[in-house]
């Protein structure tokens, strides 16, 4: 952002409107008030956060779509392929604002990804294949799931 202000592809009065608008909402929300972050740091990330958190998550995933009422997975399904790179990446999963603002890839936070919540829920008459981001190829199976993130 710096080079783009020196090389004039952002004005500083673009810059300074953006941070003023942020600052506004932060005043108005009283972030400025508090002489520190409420909360303990032994307390973020225990067990109750990690509850509370996957119940946020669970509460707020939306299916787009369920033909022919595929969801919820059957215990029968026998092939499932899995793609995406994001599967297994649990900052990819977590987004941006999760640690840094502008989010991260790999092993970011401590969690449980896609694909490993996939395994250990599985029955043993499952078979799970990650094709990751190799989908040029041709896969025959019975489910097909697509794992993306920021």
């Amino acid at each position: 952002m710096v080079d783009a202000v020196i090389n004039g592809q952002i004005s500083e009065a673009r810059i300074d409107d953006a941070v003023r608008r942020i600052l506004r909402v932060k005043f108005e929300l009283g972030l400025f008030e508090r002489s520190s972050a409420q909360g303990s740091p032994d307390v973020i990330g225990s067990d109750e956060h990690r509850a509370l958190a996957r119940e946020a998550v669970s509460k707020s995933l939306v299916l787009l779509k369920n033909d022919n009422d595929t969801l919820p997975l059957s215990k029968d399904t026998p092939l499932i392929f899995v793609a995406g790179n994001g599967a297994d990446n649990i900052g990819m999963q977590s987004g941006g604002w999760t640690i840094e603002w502008q989010g991260g890839s790999g092993n970011t936070t401590t969690g449980t990804t896609f694909w490993q919540a996939l395994q250990a829920a599985k029955p043993a008459s499952v078979t799970l294949q990650n094709v990751g981001t190799n989908t040029a190829s041709s896969y025959t199976g019975d489910i097909g799931i697509a794992v993306i993130g920021e």
